[in-house]
């Protein structure tokens, strides 16, 4: 049996959907159903009930819960071997939602670079709830992110903390006065311009809000943007007032902090339970932990 077929088998069910597993293991709609074709072939039964719905007969029910341990076991036993061999080689793959991505994985791939030349990486930027799909997709290895949602499939450690900054180009900035002279509501009444549903940065800063008694409705939508450099773009234009990270404050930017929202907001780095002990995965956190101490 080809575990690649296996994988696709559980993926259909969980998703419940041809057409998104199709999409999240990156197959054509075609190409998966043939895959499933050959694996019924291989065990000797209709796995699927042929009724309109993605509905696994009693054998697909048997398949799909001892496919998942077997993959299980699988991604265990390549990572033992892995640690057997000493230094870590293959491909390490990595997730980042935009703010890591942008402004705290360079670091840290710089030195996995120095580090372990023989590792190839390869690097996937979207969204939080994105990368996390890709993750338990099993897409890639590492999902470096800013939000945590609870998932007994996945663990988290912590990389970083955050702080928003309200920030403004100087005639937006002037409208309040000088920075830090208007209360936090005086700054609802700009256009503001938002992080997409779904961001971390959108999560914390409506978190951040609901702590001052303000909901993101309050706000006067000017634009909703997905990705901080998109968001400081249009900031810098003049369009409005914006929320980013501290982090991204680090570059040269043609705008003014015109407040700062202190937040619980951590960047985590994701993994698959169980693969702690893989040397992709812990090569990856001892990098981090060395440039974030």
């Amino acid at each position: 049996m080809q575990l690649r077929r296996l994988q696709s088998f559980v993926r259909i069910v969980d998703r419940r959907s041809f057409t998104e597993a199709a999409a999240a293991l990156g197959l054509t709609t075609s190409a998966l159903s043939k895959q499933i074709k050959a694996l019924e072939e291989e065990v000797g039964a209709p796995l699927f009930r042929r009724s309109g719905s993605v509905e696994p007969t009693a054998v697909g029910r048997l398949v799909y819960e001892r496919g998942k341990k077997l993959l299980k076991d699988w991604d265990a036993l390549v990572s033992e071997c892995r640690s057997l061999a000493g230094s870590p080689a293959g491909k390490l793959r990595i997730g980042a939602s935009t703010v890591p991505a942008s402004y705290l994985l360079p670091p840290i791939m710089k030195r996995l670079v120095e580090l372990h030349p023989h590792v190839e990486l390869s690097v996937v930027e979207d969204g939080s709830e994105a990368v996390l799909h890709r993750l338990e997709s099993r897409q890639i290895d590492v999902a470096f992110v800013g939000s945590r949602p609870p998932s007994p499939a996945l663990q988290y450690v912590t990389v970083a903390s955050d702080t928003l900054a309200i920030v403004a180009a100087e005639p937006v900035a002037a409208r309040r006065g000088a920075p830090g002279s208007a209360s936090l509501r005086d700054w609802v009444g700009l256009p503001f311009i938002l992080r997409e549903p779904g961001s971390g940065t959108r999560q914390a800063l409506e978190q951040a809000l609901e702590r001052h008694g303000i909901s993101v409705s309050d706000l006067k939508v000017a634009a909703v943007s997905s990705s901080t450099e998109s968001a400081m773009a249009l900031a810098e234009a003049g369009i409005g007032v914006t929320a980013v990270s501290r982090w991204a404050l680090a570059l040269p930017r043609s705008v003014t902090v015109v407040a700062e929202l202190p937040t619980d907001r951590r960047f985590y780095a994701a993994f698959e339970a169980g693969r702690e002990r893989d040397p992709l995965v812990r090569m990856f956190l001892d990098a981090a932990a060395a440039i974030y101490p």
